[in-house]
């Protein structure tokens, strides 16, 4: 069964990955692993990390996307330990009837398990939260202080096949250049805010040539900025027949950025899949780009 994974696009929101890319989400794929190489994590998961795209539902749509998942390929679910909702996606899991090889779980170790033994101790939480004897993809959710310490735990966890990939998020500047010169395996992603008004495209030089890959969190922006009225990309999106929203997540995907757009309407859901039957001009890449102010909406710094 093919698997993907996703980002944190909300605070306290849970990810759910449906759609299987299209042929030409493939040429990505084929080009990020060539950059990537083998560097002792299961480098399928970077292919098939573009060969979905997922959406982002709050805790009150669960219900609702369950329906959805059996109609699809393979399932990713987004959570972490700070939204406390952990147990809740496991319940849901269960209910879903979902076989566990077609979910991709994600989750993020928070501030209680900073710290050596208080990770392994959280994962053995997570593992028992969402009712699964291995996570697939684990990441640190932010730089604390005890991130390397806490990196060791979960490669441990990864060597003991209790998780299958390992990572980080919100990671920048001077936090992501200590952790990544010391961490040893290097994180098979790193999950941060991108969108088009804060692409972070020249630190995904930095995450390419570490051969880590970037997503992107808040592909829409979550509100901070009325995106599906942008008069630029209202222009290119007539030029293609697409929507805005389209537009903003073909931007990302054609940079090499997985994305995670938000949404609970089913409707929304499709919209957002329906990204690989065209491709943006250079012209209107540069375009868009000059959308990029540069800084973050949500006040990440080091």
């Amino acid at each position: 069964a093919k698997k993907s994974w996703a980002e944190m696009a909300s605070r306290g929101g849970i990810t759910l990955l449906l759609a299987q890319m299209r042929a030409l989400a493939n040429k990505y794929a084929k080009e990020a692993l060539e950059k990537v190489g083998k560097k002792g994590l299961e480098n399928s998961l970077f292919k098939d990390a573009f060969e979905q795209i997922g959406r982002v539902l709050s805790l009150n749509a669960i219900g609702k996307a369950v329906p959805f998942v059996s109609a699809v390929i393979a399932a990713l679910i987004d959570t972490a330990q700070m939204y406390g909702n952990e147990e809740i996606v496991g319940e849901a899991i269960k209910e879903s009837k979902i076989n566990r090889e077609d979910i991709f779980i994600t989750t993020k170790l928070d501030q209680s398990s900073a710290g050596y033994q208080e990770a392994k101790k959280g994962i053995e939480r997570s593992l028992k939260a969402l009712q699964t004897d291995y996570i697939d993809l684990l990441l640190i959710h932010e730089p604390y202080q005890e991130a390397l310490a806490m990196y060791e735990a979960m490669k441990e966890a990864y060597q003991l096949k209790k998780v299958r990939a390992i990572g980080i998020s919100n990671f920048h500047g001077k936090n992501y250049d200590k952790f990544i010169q010391t961490c040893g395996i290097k994180p098979a992603v790193n999950q941060i805010e991108s969108h088009v008004y804060y692409s972070q495209l020249s630190f995904k030089q930095t995450l390419d040539k570490d051969g880590v890959q970037m997503e992107s969190w808040a592909s829409f922006t979550e509100g901070r900025k009325d995106i599906f009225h942008d008069p630029i990309l209202i222009q290119i999106a007539h030029k293609y027949h697409k929507t805005t929203a389209q537009i903003a997540l073909a931007f990302l995907v054609q940079n090499g950025i997985i994305v995670i757009p938000k949404t609970v309407h089913k409707e929304r859901m499709i919209e957002n899949m329906n990204i690989f039957d065209f491709v943006l001009s250079k012209e209107d890449m540069n375009l868009i780009k000059t959308l990029d102010q540069k800084h973050s909406l949500f006040n990440w710094n080091d």
